[in-house]
C-alpha cells in the first residue's frame, strides 16, 4: 500500500491556454504535474479521498488537485451533451469531515461539497463513489472521537472493491 501526500499548486492562466497550439512551446513542463496525477489516478484500483468541508465544501488544496486532474483530451471529453469521463471507473472512498451537520435527520447546513466532487469525478470517469461523512466535529467530546471514526469506518461499503476484482478477473 503506498501513502501519497501532496500538496498540489494552483493552476495558472498559461496551464489553461494549453489547448492552443501557438502556446504549447510557452508550457513545457507546465502540465508536468498534472500528467504525473493523472499518471497516480490510472494506477489507483482504489482511490481514497479525506477533506474537511471548508465552508460548505471542499478545501483549495482539494480544488487544486482536481483543477490538474480534470483535462479536456486526457481525462475527459467535451461533448454537446456534457463531458464524458476517459478514464476506467474504479472504488473512490471520501472521507468527509465537518463540524457541523449536513446530512441525515439532523442536517442543518448546506452541503454543496458532495454534488461538486460527484460532478467533477463523475466527469472524468470515476463514478463508483462512497461519501463517509464525520459530522458534528465541533460538538464531539474528545474522548468520542475515536468512537465516531470506528462508526465511519464500520459504514465503510468494501463490496465495491471485491466486485471490481471480479470484473477484472
Amino acid at each position: 500500500m503506498e501513502l501519497i501526500l501532496c500538496l498540489t499548486p494552483r493552476l495558472t492562466t498559461r496551464i489553461r491556454c494549453h489547448r492552443r497550439p501557438h502556446w504549447r512551446h510557452r508550457l513545457k513542463g507546465a502540465l508536468d504535474l498534472a500528467e504525473t496525477l493523472i499518471r497516480e489516478v490510472e494506477a489507483a484500483d482504489v482511490i481514497v479521498i479525506g477533506t474537511p468541508m471548508h465552508n460548505f465544501t471542499i478545501p483549495s488544496v482539494l480544488k487544486a488537485w482536481i483543477d490538474q486532474v480534470l483535462r479536456v483530451g486526457r481525462t475527459m471529453e467535451s461533448t454537446p451533451v456534457g463531458k464524458v469521463g476517459m478514464l476506467p471507473d474504479r472504488p473512490v472512498f471520501i472521507g468527509v469531515a465537518s463540524g457541523g451537520v449536513f446530512t441525515g435527520e439532523r442536517g442543518n447546513q448546506p452541503d454543496f461539497l458532495t454534488p461538486y466532487l460527484t460532478l467533477a469525478l463523475n466527469s472524468i470517469g470515476l463514478k463508483t463513489l462512497q461519501f463517509l461523512p464525520l459530522q458534528a466535529t465541533a460538538f464531539i467530546e474528545e474522548g468520542q472521537a475515536s468512537l465516531a471514526s470506528e462508526k465511519v469506518i464500520d459504514g465503510i461499503d468494501l463490496t465495491v472493491v471485491r466486485e471490481l476484482r471480479d470484473v477484472a478477473a
